[in-house]
């Protein structure tokens, strides 16, 4: 009985563990868009629709994403050259 009350516990654990995970993108671009500056590993992204593909955009700090998400068209304000 323990072993089927451990066994379904570690079920549930995974299940979550999986259902819950985080999946990110790598940025397209290697400098932020709005202050220029290099990115670092586990930067801030946004995603951004163009047609009907999707890309990541990185940016080198919160407050660079923060404008980047409050801009309606933010690709028309900074451009990104790895997106066309």
């Amino acid at each position: 009985m323990k072993k089927i009350a451990l066994a379904l516990s570690l079920v549930v654990a995974v299940t979550f563990s999986v259902a819950f995970a985080v999946v990110t993108a790598d940025p397209v671009n290697k400098q932020c868009p709005i202050a220029k500056k290099d990115l670092k590993a586990g930067c801030p992204t946004s995603d951004v629709k163009v047609k009907d593909k999707e890309y990541t955009v990185g940016f080198c700090c919160k407050n660079c994403k923060g404008k980047w998400d409050g801009e309606k068209e933010p690709l028309v304000k900074w451009p990104v050259a790895e997106i066309k």
